[in-house]
């Protein structure tokens, strides 16, 4: 979603209309900016493509139950997202 409607949706849901990359609600709806994507792809080095996917698992991992409010808990989500990514990005693609 582009990110005027993220920050709306991050204000009306979670009380904090700043922009943010991904919000995931327990039903299972994951929201990712790609914008926000591209700017911090820049920044940790990462293609754009690589980044919203990162977005994608960590939004999965919030449905899993992790969480990364606390810093060990934010060091935890960090670690397994990092090792799904890479194995997601090991995997040929079948065309």
């Amino acid at each position: 979603m582009d990110e005027p409607e993220m920050v709306r949706l991050h204000g009306e849901f979670c009380g904090d209309a700043t922009s943010t990359d991904v919000i995931t609600f327990h039903h299972g709806e994951i929201f990712i900016c790609p914008a926000m994507a591209a700017e911090q792809g820049k920044r940790w080095q990462r293609e754009t493509g690589e980044e919203v996917l990162l977005y994608g698992i960590h939004g999965m991992l919030h449905l899993l139950g992790f969480d990364d409010h606390g810093s060990g808990d934010y060091q935890r989500m960090a670690r397994e997202q990092e090792r799904v990514l890479e194995r997601v990005l090991a995997q040929p693609l079948e065309t």
